[in-house]
């Protein structure tokens, strides 16, 4: 039901990549643009991460499924080394560090502190 993308004005006939590329949040650093990052973010907003979070899966946690895991998978170094030294499997620890390359999107009432002087 979107003529425009069913291959007549756009190259493509498939909605995905226009919805994943619409809630985009990664900084220009994040996509690979090569601009600063800022400090206050996971990986300092300046970890190249290759995916929207509206994207494909990146990594399966199933044992049967370990060899569908082959693209990139980015990680946080720190979280998946602690994780390992702990006793969890390969599989949950890659799972479990990829969600730690992001800042949180959820904010609760209450929680945010606003600064209008600054």
């Amino acid at each position: 039901a979107t003529p425009v993308l069913k291959g007549r004005l756009a190259a493509t006939d498939a909605r995905w990549n226009v919805i994943s590329q619409s809630v985009d949040d990664r900084t220009a650093a994040e996509r690979g643009d090569g601009h600063a990052g800022d400090a206050r973010m996971a990986g300092e907003g300046v970890r190249r991460q290759n995916k929207s979070r509206y994207d494909s899966i990146s990594c399966y946690i199933h044992p049967t499924s370990q060899s569908h895991n082959d693209i990139h998978c980015e990680t946080d170094e720190e979280v998946r080394a602690m994780l390992r030294q702990e006793g969890l499997d390969e599989a949950i620890c890659q799972h479990i560090s990829h969600l730690f390359t992001r800042d949180p999107l959820v904010a609760f009432e209450g929680m945010i502190e606003l600064d209008d002087e600054s």
